[in-house]
């Protein structure tokens, strides 16, 4: 984003400024997460997030709390959060690695009892593994597809 609208950075915190601004032929611009590419007609669209943040029904999810309030609530650790498309809206699922039975049943109820009603995952899948990628984090994209394969 540029423009005037843009602040003059965050206060006291060089560090943030560095990570969260840039200067383009000598105009300031604040980098939004925004994923977007520019089309012929010299457009902006936008693409999605650079990072796991979302938005259903006009509220901003960052997946981390939710996979945050999941680990706690559940004692499992390996817990991944993803989004899927269902007629171009985005959904939650949330993916565990557990060593113990789950009913997925309870699992809902449990995240009920400590998420809002918009935060909840519309599914709960137990997975055997997390398939990584390339710089060996978890590969969400590859787990949200082998998710619409069934």
């Amino acid at each position: 984003l540029g423009g005037d609208q843009v602040t003059k950075g965050y206060w006291k915190n060089p560090t943030k400024n560095a990570e969260a601004f840039v200067t383009i032929e000598g105009n300031r611009f604040y980098r939004s997460g925004d994923e977007v590419f520019r089309n012929e007609e010299g457009d902006f669209l936008f693409v999605g997030r650079v990072d796991n943040q979302i938005k259903i029904n006009g509220y901003r999810i960052e997946l981390g709390e939710i996979e945050f309030k999941a680990r706690d609530i559940l004692g499992i650790k390996d817990i991944v959060g993803a989004t899927y498309q269902v007629d171009g809206n985005p959904n939650i699922v949330l993916f565990l690695k557990a060593d113990k039975e789950l009913s997925l049943l309870d699992v809902r109820k449990a995240l009920r009892a400590v998420l809002p009603e918009y935060m909840l995952p519309k599914k709960v899948l137990i997975v055997n593994e997390f398939p990584l990628n390339l710089n060996g984090k978890v590969d969400r994209k590859n787990l949200v597809e082998h998710l619409l394969e069934k």
